[in-house]
C-alpha cells in the first residue's frame, strides 16, 4: 500500500486549542516522512498562529481579508479552497473540526479527491445548522477519524452515516520533550491547569475548590494557563475570594511544557472533553494529576487508573476536588509515586506510532 505523496490539511485557524495543537504536531511529523504537507486555514487571517509549524509545511490562507464585490466571507472561502485544491492536486484532503469539514466538503464536491474528516469535539456540541448542512454532504466523505469508540457511537446517533465511509479510531499523540528525562527536583508549590477560559473547562469550580484549602496551605498557589472570554469573570471571582495574590491567569504561553515540569500538581477540571490533551501531556511529564470524571470521547478513566497513576473526582464536585488536592499536598511521597507511574503511558501515545497509523489509514482511504 503506497503512502500519500501530498496531503492537504484544513482547519479554521491555529490560534490556540487542543485540536489546533494536535494538528500542528501531526503536520510537523508527517512532513518528516517525505510527504508534502499543506496546511490550509479557512478562518479570518487576523488570528495569530499559536503553535510552531515546520517551515517545510506550506501554509495557505483561504479566507480573503477583503472579499470581492458580490461575495461574502463564507462563499469566497469555498471558492478559494476549491481553487487551492485544484492547483495543489493533493492525494487526499483532511479536515479538522466540523466547520472546516463542511467548508471542505462543499469546496471539493466533484473533484474526485478523497476527503477525510477528523472529528474532535463531542457530538452534542455540534451546532444544529452545521449538523443539517453536513448531513447533506456526508455521502461525499471518504473517511472519518474518531478519538475513541465512544465518540464514534455518539456521532452515529447524530448523523446517518453511509456504510461506504471508512472509519477509524486514532488517539491523539503526545510529543516528546527533553524535559521528560529531566528530574523534577525544584518544583514549585503550585497547582496548574491549562485550557481555554470557557465554561467547558469549569475553572470557576477549580478556583472555588482551591479557595477551600488556600488558608490551610498559604504557601501554595494556583495558576491557570489559557485565554478566553471568561477571563474578566474569573478574575472578578478571584478578587472576590481574596485570592488575587494566590491565583493567577497569565494567559496563553508557548512554553507550556516548562510550566508542567515546574509545577507540583496538575488539575483538569473540565465538564466534558473529547480528548484531554492537557491531561495526557501532564501525565507523560510525570506530574501528579487530578481529573474530573468528565464525559466525552476518550474519558479520563481510560487513561488514569485511580490511585495508581492519578486521581479522578466526581464531575463538577468542588468539595471532592478540594479533598484530592489536599491529599496530594499533604502526602508528597504518594504524589511523587503517582507521577512516576504516570510516565508508563508514554509508549501508548508516542508520536511516531500515532503518525504511522495516520499514514496507514490515509493510504487505505486513497484506494478506490
Amino acid at each position: 500500500m503506497s503512502k500519500p505523496e501530498k496531503v492537504l490539511f484544513v482547519i479554521n485557524q491555529l490560534s490556540g486549542g487542543g485540536a489546533e495543537r494536535i494538528l500542528s504536531i501531526l503536520c510537523n511529523e508527517i512532513v518528516n516522512r517525505d510527504i508534502e504537507v499543506y496546511l490550509c486555514y479557512t478562518g479570518k487571517n487576523n488570528s495569530a498562529i499559536s503553535y510552531w509549524v515546520d517551515k517545510r509545511v506550506k501554509e495557505v490562507y483561504c479566507y480573503g481579508k477583503y472579499t470581492p464585490k458580490g461575495y461574502d466571507g463564507w462563499f469566497y472561502c469555498q471558492y478559494k479552497l476549491r481553487a487551492t485544491v485544484k492547483k495543489i492536486k493533493p492525494d487526499i484532503v483532511v479536515s479538522f473540526k466540523m466547520g472546516a469539514s463542511l467548508t471542505t466538503l462543499q469546496s471539493c464536491k466533484g473533484l474526485d479527491i478523497p476527503v477525510v474528516m477528523a472529528v474532535r469535539g463531542i457530538a452534542e456540541n455540534v451546532k444544529p445548522y452545521i449538523r443539517e448542512a453536513l448531513q447533506v454532504y456526508l455521502d461525499k466523505l471518504t473517511g472519518i477519524v474518531y478519538l475513541s469508540e465512544e465518540q464514534r457511537q455518539d456521532y452515529h446517533q447524530l448523523f446517518n452515516m453511509s456504510e461506504s465511509i471508512k472509519e477509524v479510531v486514532i488517539v491523539n499523540p503526545v510529543e516528546f520533550t527533553p524535559l521528560w528525562d529531566k528530574p523534577r527536583i525544584n518544583v514549585n508549590k503550585e497547582i496548574i491547569s491549562v485550557g481555554r477560559l470557557h465554561p467547558q473547562k469549569n475553572f470557576s469550580m477549580l478556583i472555588n475548590a482551591f479557595s477551600k484549602i488556600a488558608d490551610e496551605y498559604s504557601d501554595w498557589k494556583l495558576t491557570i494557563y489559557g485565554k478566553g472570554a471568561l477571563r474578566d469573570e474569573l478574575q472578578k471571582q478571584i478578587d472576590r475570594l481574596n485570592l488575587t495574590k494566590r491565583v493567577f491567569l497569565p494567559g496563553f504561553v508557548s512554553n507550556i511544557e516548562e510550566k508542567y515540569h515546574e509545577a507540583s500538581i496538575f488539575v483538569m477540571s473540565s465538564k466534558y472533553e473529547a480528548f484531554g490533551n492537557v491531561l495526557l501531556e501532564a501525565l507523560c511529564m510525570g506530574i501528579p494529576c487530578i481529573s474530573t470524571d468528565c464525559y466525552g470521547g476518550c474519558a479520563p478513566k481510560e487513561i488514569i487508573e485511580v490511585g495508581v497513576n492519578g486521581l479522578i473526582v466526581d464531575n463538577d464536585n468542588q468539595e471532592a476536588l478540594a479533598v484530592a488536592m489536599k491529599k496530594l499536598i499533604e502526602d508528597p511521597a504518594y504524589a511523587i509515586q503517582l507521577g512516576e507511574n504516570a510516565k508508563s503511558i508514554r509508549n501508548k501515545f508516542e508520536l511516531s506510532h500515532i503518525v504511522d497509523r495516520w499514514i496507514e489509514y490515509l493510504s487505505y482511504c486513497m484506494k478506490s
